[in-house]
């Protein structure tokens, strides 16, 4: 998934279009520009973030095919949101779109 800021002058957008163009079809996520954004300056409003991210690790990474494909890219592995994973009792992964320093 590419994440990039529209307005970014470190390393402009079309760096990020080009990786996007570079992934092959079937890796292919939908790229989250972040329209008003630089480099390195999101705002502390997570949450529009945070949604794209977890419907990312929904689609890509909860689904047997997308599993396979992984594997076979060499990138196996149990996630927290596979199938397998929730078979055994594990907690999905989903993350926050506030901060906590409770921890």
């Amino acid at each position: 998934m590419i994440i990039h800021g529209a307005d970014d002058k470190t390393i402009p957008i079309e760096h990020g279009l080009a990786l996007h163009n570079a992934i092959h079809e079937s890796y292919k996520a939908e790229p989250y520009w972040v329209l008003g954004k630089g480099h390195n300056d999101l705002d502390y409003n997570f949450e529009p973030l945070v949604n794209k991210l977890n419907d990312f690790l929904d689609i890509y990474l909860d689904d047997e095919e997308s599993g396979e494909k992984r594997f076979q890219a060499g990138l196996a592995g149990v996630s927290r949101t596979s199938k397998a994973a929730k078979g055994m009792g594990i907690e999905p992964l989903r993350l926050r779109t506030t901060l906590s320093y409770d921890n």
